[in-house]
């Protein structure tokens, strides 16, 4: 086998958790090579619509998941400055806040217990939430249709993000510092000596030396077979099929995020409308369907009548890395000296970009982490889903 030059770290996945780490890694003076398999900055870090929320529902059984989320969007106006000031690319973080709407068949006792509780979450976190009724919806979203709504929970301090752009500016930021970003590498398996990290090897055969290696492996981490064997929950990380439709209206249709159970809109000033998102387990196929674009075409015209008179401007697909229970699983990994993964963030990985980013730095310099950790690390999990199915 072939090997290559040394770099302090190794990191392994080039979507916006890699690349936060590695850019974060680079602030701090060290050698960082990213591996990707395909082109930094895509898959679902190019495809997620960019929601930037938190919001405490009952069914998350970890109340720690919701203060990790929360201290990860509150790093988003500090990390999107830098990245202007540095790259000169808006990555386009808007304030917008949202609304929760709630069907009529939402409108169980149940239903409405678990909304209290979720409000309640919410102001003991900090974050404004307000329960209105459909006709205060409609007067804040004027195109918002009404019909069948029970009530709705205003959230302001909900917010969003342009994905390509968040992922085009952390490929630069990485660039600029040194990092070496390299395209069409597929790792195999960490290569260990004993219970210490040397490095990776690769499809190819390729051996690349490093003694500190991050995994974040994306909807792939079943894929690494040391990893599986010394953290086995991560190989129950699974593909979760996501798709989203987009529109072009030639005004905007709504100001807020709309939203309610799995399915969303995203307006953005220009005039663009996502409707998403699709829960689908398919294996790796990452490819649109017409059922459920026809599903999320009847989501978007039944809370935004308006977008059924527009024809879909694209539409795409992309995996998610589900996992049942809590997630996602950040920090060292038992029994290998050196090596950390960051898995399993499912349908919260931009959002929780930034704060994975400190905390696997921090564990790897021996620092404090910036928000506690125990509740991810790759040791130490029960059997007990922390959420219904997939959150």
């Amino acid at each position: 086998m072939s090997q290559t030059s040394s770099s302090d770290l190794l990191v392994v996945g080039a979507g916006v958790i890699g690349l936060g780490v590695a850019d974060v890694a680079a602030r701090e003076g060290l050698r960082v090579t990213v591996l990707e398999r395909e082109r930094p900055a895509s898959r679902a870090s190019w495809a997620g619509a960019g929601m930037l929320n938190c919001r405490p529902w009952p069914r998350v059984k970890t109340p720690d998941y919701h203060d990790l989320v929360l201290a990860s969007k509150k790093r988003f106006p500090e990390w999107a400055e830098r990245l202007r000031d540095e790259t000169d690319i808006d990555i386009g973080l808007l304030a917008c806040g949202a609304l929760e709407l709630y069907p009529e068949s939402r409108a169980t006792p149940d239903g409405l217990a678990n909304l209290e509780r979720m409000i309640e979450g919410c102001h003991a976190r900090g974050i404004r939430a307000e329960r209105i009724t459909p006709a205060e919806a409609r007067e804040l979203e004027p195109g918002l249709k009404t019909d069948g709504l029970a009530l709705a929970v205003h959230l302001p301090d909900d917010g969003q993000i342009r994905t390509p752009r968040f992922g085009r500016a952390l490929a630069l930021s990485c660039r600029q510092r040194g990092v070496d970003l390299r395209e069409g590498v597929e790792v195999a398996d960490v290569w260990l000596e004993g219970d210490s990290v040397r490095g990776v090897t690769t499809r190819s055969g390729e051996r690349i030396p490093s003694e500190a290696v991050v995994l974040c492996p994306g909807a792939w981490a079943a894929q690494f077979p040391t990893l599986n064997r010394l953290a086995p929950r991560t190989a129950k990380i699974h593909p979760v099929r996501g798709q989203i439709a987009c529109y072009r209206a030639p005004r905007p249709l709504a100001q807020r995020l709309l939203t309610m159970e799995h399915h969303y809109i995203v307006p953005r000033p220009d005039g663009i409308v996502l409707v998403g998102s699709t829960m689908e387990r398919v294996g790796f196929e990452a490819v649109t369907t017409p059922g459920p674009q026809d599903e999320l075409r009847a989501f978007g015209a039944s809370l935004l009548p308006a977008t059924d008179a527009l024809q879909p401007l694209t539409a795409w697909a992309d995996l998610r890395p589900g996992l049942k229970g809590s997630h996602p699983i950040l920090g060292p990994v038992p029994g290998a000296q050196g090596l950390f993964v960051a898995a399993g963030h499912f349908r919260n990985g931009l959002v929780l970009a930034p704060v994975t980013a400190e905390i696997v730095l921090a564990l790897l310099l021996g620092r404090m982490p910036p928000v506690p950790v125990d509740p991810w690390m790759p040791k130490g999990f029960d059997a007990t889903p922390s959420v219904d199915d997939d959150k």
